[in-house]
C-alpha cells in the first residue's frame, strides 16, 4: 500500500514538472518574405495555493526588416469577464531593483474572455482575461534573473503579487531559451527536404 501512495504522488510530482516545460506551440513563416513567428506554451505561475490572482504566461517572437520584436502574453484565469484595458500598465521590479513599465496593446475586446469555462461539478465559470506586452529582449534577459514584485493594472482597479521565491524569472528565463532555440534552427519547411 505504502508503495502505490508512493508511486502515486510520485506520478503527481512528475505530471506538475511537466507542464512547467516551454514548448513552442505556434511558428509560422510568411511565404512571401521568408519572416518567421513562433510562440510558446502558456505556464502557470502562482504564489501559492491560495494565490487569487495566477498567472498563464508565455512568450510571442515575430521577425521583421527591423530584427525580433517580442511580446510577453499574460492570461489572467478569473471567476469574472473582464478585460486588461488597452494601454494598461504592468509593473515588474527585478531582483536588481530594476523596475521596468510595460503597456498592454489589446483592445478591450479581444482582452475580455466572453464565453468563459465551467468548472466542472459546479455552477461556476472561469475566463482567461488575456493581455499583451511588448519587451525587449534585454527586458527578458533583465526580468529572467528574478522577478520580486508584480503589479497589474486591471478594469477596475489594479492588483500586486510578490514572489518569494523565484518563479516568474524562471519561467521567461524557460521562455527565451525556447524561442531563441527555435530562432537558432532556422528550420523552416523546405529545409532538409
Amino acid at each position: 500500500m505504502k508503495r502505490i501512495i508512493i508511486c502515486i504522488l510520485a506520478g503527481v510530482v512528475l505530471a506538475f514538472a511537466a507542464s512547467g516545460q516551454s514548448k513552442i506551440v505556434y511558428q509560422n513563416q510568411d511565404a512571401k518574405t521568408g519572416y518567421r513567428s513562433f510562440g510558446t506554451s502558456e505556464i502557470v505561475v502562482r504564489t501559492g495555493m491560495t494565490d487569487r490572482h495566477p498567472l498563464k504566461v508565455g512568450l510571442l517572437a515575430v521577425e521583421s526588416s527591423q530584427g525580433w520584436s517580442y511580446t510577453l502574453e499574460i492570461t489572467l484565469p478569473e471567476l469574472v469577464s473582464r478585460a486588461v484595458p488597452e494601454g494598461a500598465i504592468l509593473l515588474l521590479r527585478t531582483k536588481s531593483g530594476e523596475v521596468f513599465e510595460l503597456a498592454n496593446i489589446l483592445s478591450e475586446s479581444v482582452s475580455r474572455d466572453w464565453v468563459g469555462t465551467w468548472i466542472e461539478g459546479t455552477a461556476s465559470k472561469t475566463y482567461d482575461n488575456k493581455a499583451s506586452y511588448p519587451v525587449t529582449r534585454e527586458q527578458l534577459e533583465a526580468l529572467s534573473s528574478g522577478v520580486l514584485k508584480l503589479r497589474m493594472q486591471v478594469s477596475g482597479g489594479s492588483f500586486d503579487t510578490e514572489y518569494k521565491k523565484e518563479k516568474l524569472g524562471t519561467v521567461i528565463w524557460e521562455h527565451l531559451m525556447a524561442i531563441s532555440s527555435a530562432i537558432s534552427s532556422g528550420s523552416d519547411l523546405r529545409s532538409g527536404f
